[in-house]
């Protein structure tokens, strides 16, 4: 019986019994009976079917998203679910996309088929309406354009001098400004490597890598360090060889990461 389930409350009013549903869920829905003794001798019973629904929730939605421009492919991520299951539109401009054929809308979102240019920045709208229950529920999504970074000048390969400091330079453009990691031929990341200074700043324009005096020796430590590169990260990569008295002691690679 429902009166002995926790789930489910019963209420007298105006001498009627009502069933009430605290939190329903959709496996909650049925057929549901409501039995009666009419003067303590004829019974009498009556069933109602009752459908629950699952409002429109949102997954993996971002109100904020990027995309590389010249990148084929890219995706600008949302999810809308329901039951029963809603109806997607999205727009741009007040221009439903589902008729372009640039576009391609699928559960998991909206793909850019063609490459990415400046005009698909913008300001993006999600309609998920539920035609059974007229539940309509909308997402603002801003699209921002990002440049893949580019390494444009290095320092030329360089002779160094042992217990002498030495500076490497290197310029790179992207949008926005890109991050500079220098690493060893052991993948280590120098920012954190004693004898090492290392400009990563995003704002200066040359950004250099110094080795501090006493710090250019034929020998250099061995190590291991990982790269993390998150997700729709570009980045570009070039070499630099460091001669010591006209023999290589170490190569140095750059990497400029732009952080999405």
């Amino acid at each position: 019986f429902i009166e002995r389930n926790p789930v489910f409350k019963k209420i007298i009013r105006d001498e009627n019994l009502y069933l009430t549903f605290d939190d329903p869920k959709p496996e909650q829905s049925g057929t549901y009976r409501c039995r009666g003794l009419l003067q303590n001798s004829e019974s009498l019973e009556n069933q109602i079917n009752v459908t629950i629904y699952e409002d429109v929730t949102w997954d993996h939605c971002p109100e904020t998203q990027y995309l590389i421009k010249g990148n084929v492919g890219e995706r600008i991520n949302c999810r809308a679910s329901a039951n029963p299951k809603p109806n997607i539109i999205w727009t741009k401009g007040n221009r439903q996309l589902d008729s372009n054929p640039r576009y391609l809308i699928n559960s998991s979102g909206l793909i850019i088929k063609d490459a990415i240019t400046d005009d698909d920045g913008g300001l993006f709208r999600i309609s998920a309406l539920v035609t059974e229950t007229g539940a309509t529920h909308e997402k603002r999504i801003t699209v921002q354009i990002y440049d893949r970074p580019n390494i444009e000048t290095i320092s030329e390969p360089k002779f160094g001098i042992e217990n002498e400091q030495i500076e490497l330079r290197c310029e790179a453009s992207g949008r926005p400004k890109p991050l500079y990691t220098w690493l060893d031929t052991n993948r280590r990341n120098l920012s954190s490597v004693s004898g090492y200074a290392v400009d990563r700043a995003i704002g200066n324009p040359t950004p250099k890598m110094t080795i501090r005096r006493n710090g250019l020796t034929r020998a250099f430590n061995a190590g291991d360090q990982g790269v993390l590169l998150e997700e729709k990260m570009e980045f570009d990569e070039k070499v630099l060889t460091l001669i010591y008295l006209n023999t290589v002691v170490n190569e140095f690679d750059l990497i400029v990461n732009t952080l999405i």
